[in-house]
């Protein structure tokens, strides 16, 4: 027999009598007491952090579990995206739009069923991770000699991002094709004795903080070149990982 209109609070014992033509019997020994059952209250204190084309979104836990377990969790965006957990409090929703904002609701789900959504968290919109960016300046310390000219290339590697840089390369571009003449200092250069440059990088100036440059530990690349005619400077490019 199921007793019907119970509230998920505990209860006392249950005790059963039998009924017959000659009447009502004694009441049999009382049960152990028991909780009725029901859907989980809603989750509380829903908040999310913005990632790249994702939302982390925590929770706690409802007041009440409705008399069972939590066995999982479900959060929904505004816009129908999802995460489930087992009973975790967190989860990530992915396949967001960056730029657009989101919010978000939680059920909490126990053996009787899933219950209310929790009140939406504020509005939060992704955004796209920050990429390592630099700025060069070239120039020279000294230039002479007609042909072939000759200049002393000076080049300060700057990080204009908001986030360290692991590595720069500066793109050099010439007028005309131009040869390596001395010893490189802080650097690697390759395309000697042609038109294109690619300066990159040692092991000790590779790694700049936001806003800082080579210059910093007197860093800064350096190496002297030659070519036909006047010393002619370069046009250059700068990027960063």
């Amino acid at each position: 027999m199921i007793v019907h209109r119970l509230t998920s609070v505990r209860v006392g014992a249950f005790t059963v009598k039998a009924t017959n033509a000659a009447g009502t019997s004694a009441a049999s020994a009382a049960s152990a007491s028991v909780t009725p059952r029901t859907v989980p209250g809603a989750p509380t204190g829903v908040t999310s952090v913005a990632g790249n084309t994702s939302v982390a979104v925590t929770w706690f836990a409802p007041a009440s579990n409705g008399g069972s377990a939590i066995t999982g969790y479900a959060v929904t965006s505004s816009g129908g995206q999802t995460c489930t957990t087992t009973g975790a409090l967190t989860c990530t929703v992915s396949g967001l739009t960056n730029g657009t904002g989101y919010t978000f609701t939680v059920k909490a789900t126990n053996a009787a069923g899933t219950g209310g959504a929790s009140a939406a968290s504020a509005s939060v919109a992704p955004v796209a991770a920050a990429t390592p960016q630099c700025t060069a300046t070239v120039s020279t310390s000294s230039t002479w000699g007609t042909n072939p000219g000759y200049g002393q290339v000076i080049i300060v590697v700057r990080n204009s991002g908001t986030v360290t840089t692991n590595s720069w390369t500066v793109t050099l571009v010439w007028p005309h094709a131009m040869t390596v003449n001395r010893t490189v200092a802080n650097s690697t250069v390759a395309g000697s004795g042609s038109v294109t440059y690619t300066v990159k990088n040692v092991s000790y100036n590779g790694s700049l903080a936001a806003g800082v440059d080579t210059s910093t530990g007197s860093h800064n690349p350096t190496f002297q070149v030659y070519g036909a005619g006047v010393y002619a400077a370069p046009i250059w490019t700068c990027s960063a990982t």
